[in-house]
């Protein structure tokens, strides 16, 4: 395939995310540059830049630039994709990685110009981006801002009607939830234990020092594996992780009775085969010549690690 002009492909990614993918890019002289947009069913839209080469009929390219609709808990700065084109020039298929760990396999369409139309646009759409992952990040300073405003205003009777103590009322109570951990800093820092009539309660905390210690431990001992681990903890759902411990405290197993442990622990049926499928992609699990499962080493590996990260930071 080659091409001066743009082209559109839309289809979709699987492996550790899920969802429906929009390429557009354009190929001269074996030089392939364009965007990528991926609508995780998880995780919200995401956005990044293509460059690579076109060789025959292969693909390789580099993701970067990355822009997310929402923060995550880990993002990625770089990836990458191979991909094969059909004999006919009509369907991109191959596979995608990035530095963080995540990867699957991704299978695209070309789309006419009316289709594509979306992704024709990638500057705009990089913008609604960046406009849209700033209001959710903000959203609590948006909100003191207009409430700040509607009570100077109320006061300075620049408004009709001031504003009374229940209005008074409603309005602070939503910043008392939102800006809780600057509050609690606040009297951390300033050591204030009382004022006026309340008095506030003195809470031992946790030494952050320790933490980060056994932090920075931690990360050095999983080494590259630390953000896949991480990852793979906030990806794999309870059960997932219930089956994966099981499985590693027993010897190999048949599929027959990967499918009762999974039944056992209240896995849908029909979701079986996904939540091995998951496990085997992410190389939690291998399967031997005689079609036994078994727990891999870095399946084993992320059970440790999990089981520590969790003591760190057990969920509330």
């Amino acid at each position: 395939m080659t091409t001066n002009r743009w082209t559109g492909w839309a289809g979709y990614v699987q492996g550790t995310n899920r969802g429906k993918a929009f390429v557009h890019i354009k190929i001269s002289n074996a030089t392939l540059i364009g965007d990528f947009v991926f609508k995780d069913i998880a995780y919200g839209t995401a956005a990044a830049k293509i460059k690579g080469r076109l060789n025959n009929s292969q693909i390789t390219a580099d993701l970067f630039d990355f822009v997310f609709a929402k923060p995550l808990p880990l993002e990625p700065q770089a990836g990458q994709i191979s991909m094969t084109i059909s004999e006919d020039g009509s369907e991109l298929s191959g596979a995608w990685a990035t530095d963080i760990g995540t990867h699957g396999q991704c299978h695209l369409f070309k789309i006419n110009f009316f289709r594509a139309l979306p992704i024709f646009s990638p500057l705009l759409y990089r913008t609604f981006l960046f406009i849209k992952r700033g209001l959710i990040a903000n959203l609590k300073y948006l909100y003191l801002v207009f409430s700040l405003l509607v009570m100077i205003t109320s006061a300075t009777g620049v408004l009709k009607e001031k504003i009374g103590l229940t209005e008074t009322i409603i309005l602070i109570i939503p910043l008392i939830f939102l800006f809780q951990n600057e509050i609690r800093n606040f009297f951390i820092i300033t050591g204030l234990k009382k004022i006026g009539p309340v008095e506030f309660q003195e809470q031992t905390a946790t030494p952050v020092g320790i933490n980060q210690e056994v932090i920075s431990r931690l990360v050095q001992e999983y080494a590259q594996l630390f953000p896949f681990f991480v990852y793979l903890n906030q990806f794999f759902v309870p059960r997932t992780k219930a089956l994966l411990r099981i499985l590693a405290a027993a010897p190999s197993i048949t599929r027959g009775t990967f499918n009762q442990y999974a039944r056992v622990l209240g896995i849908e049926e029909s979701n079986i085969q996904v939540t091995y499928d998951v496990l085997e992609l992410n190389q939690c699990l291998q399967v031997d010549p005689n079609g036994l499962i078994s727990v891999t080493e870095i399946g084993q590996r992320f059970l440790e690690f999990e089981s520590r990260f969790n003591q760190l930071f057990p969920s509330r």
